[in-house]
C-alpha cells in the first residue's frame, strides 16, 4: 500500500512539473510575441497583425502648462 501511495505521489509530482513546464513555455511564447521576436524579419509589423502608429516620435507638442508663458 505504501508503494502504491509513493507511485501516486511521484505521478502527481511529474504531472505538476509538466504543467509548470507548459505554463513557462506559454509565458515565454507570449513574451516573445509581445516583443516581436517571433516575427519574420522580412515583413513589416502590420502584415503580421502588428499595429501601425502614426504618432510623432518627438514626444508631445508644445510645452507643459507648468512651464509658464515665457518672455
Amino acid at each position: 500500500r505504501q508503494a502504491e501511495v509513493r507511485r501516486e505521489q511521484a505521478r502527481r509530482a511529474a504531472a505538476r512539473r509538466e504543467a509548470q513546464r507548459r505554463l513557462a513555455a506559454q509565458r515565454e511564447g507570449v513574451r516573445r510575441a509581445a516583443m516581436g521576436l517571433d516575427r519574420p524579419g522580412d515583413l513589416p509589423a502590420a502584415v503580421n497583425g502588428g499595429s501601425v502608429s502614426y504618432r510623432r516620435s518627438g514626444g508631445l507638442r508644445g510645452r507643459p502648462y507648468e512651464a509658464g508663458r515665457g518672455a
